[in-house]
């Protein structure tokens, strides 16, 4: 008995995850080989670029901006793929009645057309130097976490270290999300946001606590 070979559904493997239709100028990101429709790609970037400007924190240096809508993995750059424009060109001509109608297509090319730059300027606000200061001190405080940890093997202390950092980085982030002056307020606000959820943080701290005094 002759084995099934496993179905290969070509249409499924040219449509775009974005606008769940048939690929249309398609775009590879780097380095996550992902392909998606020039102009949905286009429009999910703005998105992010627009979501980080009215962000109340302005992002580091090295932040990472720019993601891939299905794997989340950062995007360096986008590449014109001539091996699935060739498979588009050949599954359109075998199923004209799959391919994008051209009214479709107008307004997609209106959004973006062949060498577009995609990934828009990021405009964010300068960093004041309190919060320079402040994410210089939360790193110094990790560092330090870290080294004790290491040399300790302390898992408690490391606990209590990394609750104390998550919450006062919640306080500060807090206070620029809410403009409040009380720290207690603050971070009440903060964690009813659901940004950041820190349950789990000070139970950690309030556990190690009790297991440090009974020992």
């Amino acid at each position: 008995m002759e084995s099934r070979k496993p179905s290969f559904d070509l249409g499924k493997e040219l449509t775009c995850s974005i606008c769940a239709d048939l690929l249309y100028q398609p775009l590879t990101l780097l380095d996550c080989l992902h392909t998606y429709c020039g102009s949905c790609l286009k429009e999910w970037f703005r998105f992010q670029a627009e979501k980080v400007g009215r962000a109340p924190t302005p992002p580091p240096p090295d932040a990472i901006i720019f993601t891939c809508p299905s794997c989340r993995s950062s995007v360096r750059d986008t590449r014109h793929n001539a091996t699935v424009a060739t498979l588009l060109e050949m599954y359109t001509a075998a199923n004209p009645a799959k391919a994008r109608s051209d009214a479709d297509k107008k307004e997609m090319e209106e959004k973006y057309k062949p060498g577009d730059q995609v990934m828009p300027k990021v405009k964010t606000r300068e960093r004041t130097a309190e919060e320079k200061r402040a994410e210089e001190e939360d790193q110094r405080l990790i560092d330090e976490m870290h080294h004790r940890q290491e040399q300790r093997g302390d898992r408690q202390t490391g606990d209590l270290d990394r609750a104390r950092i998550i919450e006062r980085m919640a306080v500060r982030r807090g206070r620029q999300m809410t403009g409040e002056k009380t720290a207690g307020a603050t971070l009440t606000t903060y964690l009813r946001t659901g940004t950041h959820r820190l349950e789990e943080d000070v139970a950690n701290r309030d556990n190690a606590k009790l297991s440090t005094s009974r020992h």
